[in-house]
């Protein structure tokens, strides 16, 4: 049905460049018709400037699923802490959302398979939060990592950056056409081996000034 609908469409509207390619990889789009107009985002008033020396928490903010990058991000941070990183992993958002090879929640899978960092203090959990209380909760973010698997253009990076926090973004994603490499975030590939983990680290040995 998705396949009939696209061919009989006279233009096609994306929010990003990246979907326009994935969609093109799945099916042919017979005309050329295709524009990418960004969705709107009007950032709140900017919050009182905060050391970065006293931000203390490393967050995964977004639903807890696969293609959000949930397991994936895990599995990395596996990696860091059996290396003996000793920084604590964050994770904001639904829990709820079925896990189908397991035929469990995203949360309780978590919870069983990593459940030794969560008693080691290395990871939290915390569940979704009212859309007024994000400033507030995120302000102690020293480093937000949206680490999508495949996702098209999520308004977490936009929230993220309006409160001015730092941003590790995936390459897997709309998201990474609206960071620039360096100057307002910074961009990972999930298939070039350690580059997370070397921009993270690069990330927390950042001065105020950086």
């Amino acid at each position: 049905m998705e396949r009939v609908c696209l061919q009989a469409a006279d233009f096609l509207v994306a929010p990003s460049h990246y979907i326009v390619k994935e969609t093109e990889r799945h099916f042919v789009i017979l005309h050329k018709n295709v524009a990418v107009i960004p969705n709107p985002y009007e950032p709140q008033a900017p919050q009182p400037e905060k050391s970065y020396q006293q931000k203390t928490e490393i967050v995964f903010y977004g639903k807890l699923t696969v293609q959000k990058g949930a397991l994936a991000l895990l599995a990395y941070f596996n990696d860091l802490w059996e290396a003996g990183f000793a920084e604590t992993l964050v994770m904001i958002g639904g829990q709820d959302i079925v896990y189908h090879p397991e035929g469990v929640t995203m949360g309780d899978f978590i919870r069983n398979k990593y459940q030794r960092y969560i008693d080691r203090g290395l990871l939290k959990l915390e569940d979704r939060i009212a859309p007024n209380k994000i400033n507030s909760r995120l302000s102690k973010a020293k480093v937000v990592i949206i680490p999508s698997a495949n996702d098209n253009l999520p308004y977490v990076v936009f929230e993220m950056m309006g409160m001015g926090n730092v941003v590790l973004v995936s390459k897997q994603g709309g998201h990474a056409e609206v960071v620039q490499h360096g100057v307002d975030g910074f961009i990972f590939d999930h298939f070039t081996e350690g580059d997370l983990e070397l921009l993270l680290k690069n990330v927390l040995a950042s001065t105020n000034d950086q």
